[in-house]
């Protein structure tokens, strides 16, 4: 597909090009109104709740990745046998990707320590069945009837919920230790989008709705990347050679800025996704 393409569908002509007929019936029980299964005055509103939030300056932490990303690494054998990375890249983006969106990790490059709490396993098998779910009534098209009596994917959805509900209930209780005009506490905690909605908004299902969004654009999608990326460097050893010399020259200080600036990584990254 042409690059312009996507272009005129996502940016250039997005109101021309809507979501919601195909999206809202099969997916709203569970990611609710939001950000991808919007058109019109609600998207808008779903977009400039979220936008502020991730401008550069705010998603240029790198802190809480590299304390992630040390963890994976430790989980990597060291005897030169061969290993998947792919899970690995899904628990490491799992782990980050929680940790912006709720304010808690959950840790699951811990998990062979025995650290994940058995709520994070429950609420990652709800979500996947919630998941295939609704790409199963969205399937079924106009027969998605025939499932409208799924207890096992209703239970999934209130699990999800629940889940997610109890990280904004402890956000709102956050909210409320601060004092009126002090957010020196809140600023020195790690930014989440948690935290931001609900600077923006008191609606607690609105603010469910919106993680739900953005966590399920985050699950899997980030992790696909590297492990692409990682599969080809193996089979490329010069490219891999080329590629450790512009890092290992890079300053060690990681920012956004220096991120863009590396033209071969760069190549590589393109190439690779």
């Amino acid at each position: 597909m042409e690059p312009s393409n996507i272009q005129a569908v996502l940016a250039l002509n997005f109101d021309h090009w809507g979501v919601a007929p195909i999206r809202e019936v099969p997916i709203e029980p569970f990611l609710g109104k939001g950000l991808f299964t919007s058109d019109g005055k609600y998207w808008e509103h779903s977009r400039s709740l979220l936008k502020p939030i991730f401008g550069r300056a705010q998603i240029s932490d790198f802190s809480y990745l590299e304390e992630h990303t040390k963890r994976l690494i430790k989980l990597i054998p060291s005897d030169g046998s061969t290993e998947d990375l792919q899970p690995l890249f899904k628990r490491l983006f799992l782990d980050v990707s929680t940790q912006f969106i709720f304010g808690e990790s959950l840790n699951s490059l811990l998990s062979d320590s025995g650290n994940t709490g058995i709520n994070a396993v429950h609420f990652l098998a709800a979500f996947d069945k919630a998941m295939i779910g609704i790409r199963v009534k969205k399937d079924l098209e106009i027969l998605r009837w025939l499932r409208s009596d799924d207890e096992n994917w209703k239970n999934a959805c209130s699990e999800v919920h629940a889940f997610v509900d109890e990280y904004v209930r402890k956000g709102v209780k956050r909210k409320e230790r601060t004092p009126v005009g002090d957010n020196d506490e809140l600023r020195q905690l790690p930014i989440s989008l948690l935290d931001e909605l609900l600077e923006e908004t008191n609606d607690r299902r609105n603010i469910r709705n919106q993680l739900l969004d953005i966590f399920s654009a985050a699950r899997d999608t980030t992790a696909v990347a590297p492990s692409n990326v990682f599969f080809n460097l193996a089979r490329h050893p010069q490219v891999w050679k080329k590629l450790g010399h512009e890092v290992s020259s890079a300053p060690e200080n990681l920012t956004f800025e220096l991120l863009k600036s590396m033209k071969y990584l760069q190549f590589v990254v393109k190439e690779s996704t």
